[in-house]
């Protein structure tokens, strides 16, 4: 990224918050790739039947693959074989768990890419992250893409002569704020101004009685943003001493939500909404 400038100042990008690309809903669904149609770029139908794409999203977490009964995606080994799942709208993503096959070959699927957009050609998409890789000695991982948003989720392996095999994929997505948030469960940690949150059973750098202990339904885990007392939406006490809270920007259950990005330098705040873009001006 380059230098940001404006009126020859040099300002640090402190927090984004990306939510509105491509129109993406806040839902409070868990797994939304689950019954979804999925694709791939070919499929073998070898001895354990044909790897259809289905089963990646099919709900079954199984990772051994049974004679004659197919419970994994297989491809033909080829060039960049890709797997994609058809969201039906786009989501505002919080992570994605594969699982691996685990009888055979667990080393085929490294490394691997994700892609995260609202195109259905998987590598057109944003990448999540760069290659990742997984643990072959356990049957899944879990990869964070925090704020992506896209109608359409594919995993791809680069590369000229690869097979793609995957037990299931599950996109879990960003929880999101019902009414005022007192049912809010999500790990949002950072104030709307980009402040981090001081952790519920702590009393520094701000003394509170909002204690896990005196409101024990209310899920005040961690430094989460919560709202144990009725104020219009989910906030957080800052580790900032010289404020004591703030709310905190979780989009609303079924709405659009909105793109602020703050950029702080000693004596200059910029906050600008609703505008969305890969990249920002130099």
């Amino acid at each position: 990224m380059g230098n940001l400038s404006t009126t020859g100042a040099s300002l640090a990008l402190l927090w984004g918050l990306c939510c509105c690309l491509s129109g993406a809903l806040a839902t409070s669904d868990l797994n939304a790739a689950l019954g979804k149609t999925a694709f791939q770029t070919s499929t073998l139908n070898g001895t354990h039947g044909p790897g259809v794409a289905s089963l990646a999203a099919d709900g079954i977490t199984n990772t051994y693959m049974n004679y004659g009964t197919a419970t994994c995606t297989h491809t033909q080994q080829e060039a960049d074989p890709s797997w994609w799942v058809d969201l039906g709208r786009s989501y505002i993503i919080d992570r994605l768990v594969i699982f691996n096959r685990m009888d055979c070959c667990q080393e085929r699927l490294n490394p691997f890419n994700i892609h995260i957009g609202d195109s259905d050609q998987v590598s057109e998409n944003p990448m999540c992250g760069g290659d990742h890789q997984i643990d072959v000695t356990k049957p899944s991982v879990s990869i964070p893409c925090r704020w992506m948003a896209g109608r359409y989720v594919g995993v791809r392996l680069a590369g000229l002569s690869r097979i793609l095999t995957l037990c299931e994929v599950q996109v879990i997505t960003e929880p999101c704020q019902e009414g005022d948030g007192a049912s809010y469960r999500g790990t949002v940690s950072v104030t709307r101004t980009g402040k981090t949150c001081q952790r519920w059973d702590r009393q520094f750098p701000h003394t509170h009685d909002k204690t896990p202990h005196n409101y024990p339904s209310s899920g005040l885990e961690e430094n989460y943003c919560r709202n144990p007392d009725g104020e219009p939406g989910v906030w957080c006490f800052t580790t900032n001493p010289l404020v004591r809270w703030e709310r905190c920007e979780v989009p609303v259950c079924g709405e659009a939500c909105k793109l602020f990005i703050t950029f702080v330098e000693p004596g200059i705040e910029l906050t600008t909404y609703r505008m969305q873009g890969e990249y920002l001006p130099t």
